[in-house]
């Protein structure tokens, strides 16, 4: 995709990921001091209900919380990145901008939802009836799954910018995003998992240690995949408000990749 000047507006991918690491390197001292007491507690909590509830209805209220830690996380590590001279956490810890990034993921994810109920129903149907799924119900299924991630991630690129405080929307989403779905769909989806596979390992061994290293290593892998959306938008957001609207990163930490050129291969909430 080009932007109206002519530039190559595809994600760089790679560069964003290498970006992120070495900002987070950067910013150890900082993410030890403000997100690992965060980190631990949400890892505890895990461990905790995992040892004493399993799947059961009692793990449900410690996993909302969790769920609102991860919202508080999400939006100072949007912050810490794109405005590293601004408050990273809220007064209050959940202000506005926390309950308008809830709202939206949720949002988000309804909508994910939605698009993969016809596949799940293809197969659902058969297996309520005691058959076996067709070969057409399990390639609708991955359809599904395909088109509900290839949205969702599209969708997603605004949620730094509710993170900052700005009004946005889901058409300002699909906008900015134009031309980069699959793109989005890795830097969303599937580098945050690949960057787990060692977390999933950790969790599934028995040893309790071994369970909360890898839940650790989870958060801390969805941190940087955090920081790699930030950047994502900051630099789609250049293309589609000019240089200096995708946050004010500092230039010396920062790269500026819409300036450089590189590339690789609504309604508000």
């Amino acid at each position: 995709m080009k932007s109206p000047l002519g530039l190559d507006t595809n994600l760089p991918v790679v560069d964003l990921v290498k970006e992120a690491i070495a900002l987070v390197i950067q910013k150890r001292q900082i993410l030890l001091q403000r997100f690992l007491p965060i980190l631990l507690l949400m890892t505890l909590l895990d461990v905790v209900a995992g040892q004493f509830f399993g799947d059961g209805v009692g793990r449900l209220p410690i996993s909302m919380i969790n769920m609102l830690l991860s919202v508080v996380v999400a939006t100072a590590a949007h912050r810490m990145t794109l405005c590293p001279q601004q408050q990273m956490f809220s007064a209050g810890v959940f202000g506005r901008p926390q309950r308008r990034y809830l709202l939206r993921s949720m949002l988000i994810g309804v909508f994910a939802g939605m698009i993969m109920v016809p596949g799940f129903m293809m197969i659902a149907v058969p297996l309520s009836e005691g058959k076996a799924p067709s070969s057409e119900g399990i390639v609708a299924v991955v359809a599904c799954i395909m088109v509900a991630i290839y949205v969702a991630s599209r969708l997603m690129i605004t949620l730094p910018e509710i993170a900052l405080g700005r009004e946005t929307s889901f058409a300002r989403a699909w906008q900015m995003s134009k031309g980069n779905g699959s793109r989005m769909a890795i830097v969303v989806v599937i580098l945050p998992l690949v960057m787990m596979i060692p977390a999933i390992w950790l969790m599934s061994q028995q040893q309790l240690l071994l369970v909360f290293v890898g839940s650790f290593v989870s958060y801390v892998a969805t941190l940087v995949g955090l920081v790699t959306l930030s950047l994502a938008y900051q630099f789609l957001a250049e293309f589609t408000d000019g240089p200096g609207q995708g946050g004010a990163a500092e230039s010396d930490q920062t790269t500026d990749f819409s300036r450089s050129g590189s590339s690789s291969g609504g309604f508000d909430a």
